[in-house]
């Protein structure tokens, strides 16, 4: 397979899962905050190799072209995502049982306005993402919104005091 049609094929993928994200929802239980499959082979390699830089913009100077770019990128989604299930179960193991169940009911509602959202913003006129730049496009996306919420959840982690979820 050549480098671009394999490109293409991440593509293809990344765009498929996130449509599936947004179109299903998550099952009861515990909230799966997980990454849509984008890129994530290359992104293994790219946090196993210490080459994944601290900002997104900074995967624009990698090394090693768009496949370089797509993994860095995808390591630093993965990374966010990671903190964000850290902060959710530290959320939840506070909460009261009903407060509980309302945080994960809008963490569901989150992650498909997450997912439909960046479906959204890396969709090319034909209505689908295309191309070697979508993983690296729908990576920025999802780690974009997915700080927004880290943010929120930092916020209902520390407030402890009334007036916060209880």
């Amino acid at each position: 397979m050549k480098a671009a049609d394999a490109a293409e094929a991440a593509a293809l993928a990344a765009e498929k899962a996130l449509q599936e994200r947004a179109a299903s929802s998550a099952p009861d239980g515990e909230i799966d905050t997980g990454p849509a499959e984008v890129d994530a082979q290359p992104a293994a390699s790219a946090t196993a190799a210490g080459k994944t830089p601290a900002r997104p913009e900074d995967c624009d100077l990698a090394a090693g072209g768009q496949s370089q770019m797509n993994a860095c990128s995808a390591a630093q989604f993965m990374a966010a995502d990671r903190r964000l299930n850290e902060l959710y179960r530290t959320q939840t193991d506070y909460l009261s049982a009903g407060s509980r169940s309302m945080l994960r009911s809008a963490q569901r509602d989150w992650l498909k306005y997450r997912d439909a959202t960046c479906a959204y913003e890396t969709a090319w006129p034909d209505g689908r993402c295309s191309g070697t730049i979508c993983p690296l496009q729908a990576n920025l996306c999802l780690k974009r919104l997915t700080d927004q919420r880290i943010a929120d959840m930092e916020r209902f982690v520390n407030c402890r005091d009334n007036g916060c979820p209880l």
